[in-house]
């Protein structure tokens, strides 16, 4: 059995990858007091691969900016995620918690309208406005300037959920919208509901700050009123049912792919009553 002390040779001449293994079991503070033992120990400990690992094997949230592969974010980047998530449960697990920051308002304008829904993006520096007429806002969480907008033609949002998908270098929206269309025969007007998938571009600027952009990949073609949607990774899913019956006689599931344009309907309880791929050229 060896004693591991700072004029020990034994840990400072494992190789970097048994390094990494053991480091995997201890905790951050542990890690740190290997800097004061040698050199070779100090220059380990400000590795790129150990505060990787670190971040990977956190017990605690990390405020990763999205939009970034991990390739991307540099050896203090990740020390200083490490070091702010640990100062901040510190802080919580305190006799007497301190606010970290003092508290912001925002004074939004949104004209004649009245809000509907807010929704916060991944990174937590944008948010979603979206307005009783139906208008879909992206806005600066610092100063509520509107720093995009989408357009979708409908009169009402229903739903809307966004995810981060290929290793944080986009985001995807879904958005439940109902739409007024006229009837090809007759001109009369109608009601329909749509799903659509779009893509986040996100772009910071030095200077000016955000610009934000909606790319349109897909659209469900169905007329049912998709009330609730969902989006995880490649997958989105949404529901329609009808309200007035009890029990529930119509209660359909629309589960598509956005990246292979692929879907299918599936009306609950019975089998998959129709399946349709798209072509997004």
């Amino acid at each position: 059995m060896y004693i591991l002390h700072r004029e020990s040779p034994v840990l400072s001449s494992l190789p970097e990858d048994i390094l990494l293994e053991i480091s995997s079991y201890l905790d951050v503070e542990d890690i740190l007091t290997w800097r004061a033992m040698n050199h070779r120990l100090h220059t380990f400990t400000n590795s790129w691969h150990l505060w990787y690992q670190i971040t990977l094997n956190h017990r605690s949230p990390l405020a990763i900016p999205p939009l970034r592969t991990c390739s991307s974010i540099s050896t203090h980047e990740f020390q200083s995620l490490i070091k702010r998530a640990l100062r901040l449960e510190n802080n919580w697990r305190s006799c007497n918690p301190k606010p970290t920051r003092r508290p912001r308002y925002l004074e939004l304008t949104t004209e004649d309208n009245y809000i509907m829904m807010l929704r916060l993006l991944p990174g937590g520096r944008l948010f979603l406005l979206i307005t009783n007429d139906g208008k879909l806002t992206c806005r600066d969480i610092r100063d509520g300037r509107t720093v995009g907008e989408w357009k979708h033609g409908g009169c009402k949002v229903h739903s809307i959920d966004v995810d981060v998908v290929d290793d944080g270098q986009a985001m995807i929206l879904t958005v439940s919208v109902d739409h007024h269309k006229s009837a090809p025969q007759s001109g009369q007007s109608y009601e329909t509901h749509m799903v659509h998938v779009l893509r986040i571009d996100v772009t910071e600027h030095p200077e000016s700050g955000f610009d934000v952009n909606f790319v349109h990949l897909m659209a469900s073609p169905w007329d049912s009123p998709w009330w609730i949607v969902s989006v995880e990774g490649d997958v989105i899913a949404a529901y329609a049912c009808d309200l007035k019956t009890r029990p529930l006689s119509q209660f359909v599931v629309w589960i598509a792919n956005w990246r292979t344009a692929t879907a299918a309907v599936v009306h609950l309880p019975e089998n998959v009553i129709h399946v349709r791929v798209w072509s997004l050229s």
